[in-house]
């Protein structure tokens, strides 16, 4: 297949945070509970099991948090009880002898509804004919039946509410979040080389970026920028080289990349996005925990075109282990054409990376790139750079 794009930038967090801002999961769990969130929200058992685990460092951990909830939680393990036994009892009632058999296995959920435990017992001293024919034991059916249901619509309100309020407090969250100049960051190098541009210095960069915006006009080369994060990346670059008060000005906002800047997530200004990514076990009162109730519904598609037709990508700060790692499971297993560069910031988080693909089974080759300001570093986002508008070039060539 003919390759669309040269190189593609996929940035998670870890690009947030070379920028110095501070939107990592553990600042935002300190100030949850410096606020009193959880203290407030006390009746709210999604919120509670979060507090509960305490301070993670990944954003992975806390999806990681809420896909144990809505798996392994005792509310979790009443929901799938309730969802089995509900259509069991209709079944049982319509003089089904399997379905009257298998009611006494849902013993559990008398915690829930202590009445249960006498239409257990009627199931183990009497046949199912008996059971259909007692009108008293339908009636306690029925009441049974509204009581497990009213309990899953709790659950699912519960949990929908603990979303909205985490998405409340995440949105205030890293709207506070500036680019601190004192980090000596990199991050904007690579991410303007992906677009063609490259200069060494801020002055050098914001010269280059103020007449590429001219004479662009909002219309950009095929190029991908694929971004997992909330923040408004182009907009805090532009801005924060904006400060530094050169005489150039940069005329260039977020919305102007159009598709070549492609958010997976959301954003901050209409909606964040995150919750359980895999295809595991839950009960139906969760499925809102569930990404794909509010991504769209191609999401993982499109950026799964975008990988297979780059000849290059770089991962930026975005694990692809833990949750993530679903996003690029086939990719990593199938395709040994495209290149594949990751960033990495300390040898610790580089020997994590290769350890956890082992663990997954990748064989194939990775390379690595440190991020730090060096010469090589400098001479790596140039050769993007020129990679980049070479690959341009010849696409519209052949376009005609």
């Amino acid at each position: 297949m003919k390759k669309k794009y040269g190189t593609t930038l996929i940035i998670g967090n870890g690009f947030d945070l070379n920028l110095g801002m501070v939107t990592d999961y553990r600042s935002f769990f300190k100030k949850l509970k410096a606020d009193g969130f959880f203290t407030k929200h006390t009746n709210n058992p999604l919120l509670q099991f979060i507090n509960a685990k305490g301070e993670k460092e990944k954003w992975y951990d806390f999806e990681g948090i809420i896909q144990e909830y809505a798996t392994r939680s005792e509310q979790a393990v009443y929901l799938k009880m309730i969802d089995k036994l509900l259509p069991l009892i209709d079944k049982a009632l319509d003089i089904d002898e399997e379905s009257f058999k298998e009611i006494k296995g849902y013993k559990h959920l008398c915690g829930i509804v202590p009445e249960f435990d006498s239409v257990i017992e009627y199931t183990t001293k009497n046949n199912y004919l008996d059971f259909v024919a007692d009108n008293d034991i339908r009636e306690k059916c029925v009441y049974i039946k509204k009581a497990l249901s009213q309990y899953n619509e709790e659950q699912r309100d519960l949990v929908k509410e603990a979303m909205r309020l985490l998405k409340d407090e995440l949105v205030v969250f890293l709207k506070s979040a500036k680019i601190n100049d004192e980090e000596k960051s990199v991050a904007f190098m690579i991410f303007f080389s992906i677009m063609g541009i490259y200069a060494a210095g801020y002055k050098g960069l914001t010269m280059k970026l103020s007449d590429y915006s001219k004479k662009c006009q909002g219309i950009f080369p095929d190029f991908k920028i694929v971004s997992f994060n909330y923040t408004d990346t182009i907009s805090n670059l532009v801005v924060y080289l904006q400060c530094i008060k050169f005489d150039s000005r940069i005329d260039l906002e977020t919305n102007d990349l159009k598709e070549n800047f492609y958010r997976i997530h959301g954003a901050l200004g209409s909606e964040v996005i995150f919750g359980i990514d895999s295809e595991c076990d839950i009960p139906n009162a969760f499925i809102s925990l569930r990404k794909s109730n509010h991504i769209s519904i191609n999401a993982k598609q499109r950026f799964s075109d975008i990988i297979e037709n780059s000849k290059r990508i770089i991962i930026f700060g975005h694990s692809i282990y833990g949750i993530d790692y679903e996003y690029y499971a086939d990719f990593l297993k199938k395709n040994k054409d495209t290149e594949v560069v990751v960033l990495y910031h300390n040898e610790k988080g580089k020997k994590e990376f290769e350890n956890e693909l082992e663990n997954k089974g990748v064989t194939r080759k990775i390379n690595y790139e440190y991020i730090v300001i060096s010469n090589h570093f400098f001479e790596f986002c140039e050769n993007i750079a020129k990679d980049q508008r070479l690959f341009f070039e010849k696409e519209s060539k052949e376009k005609g």
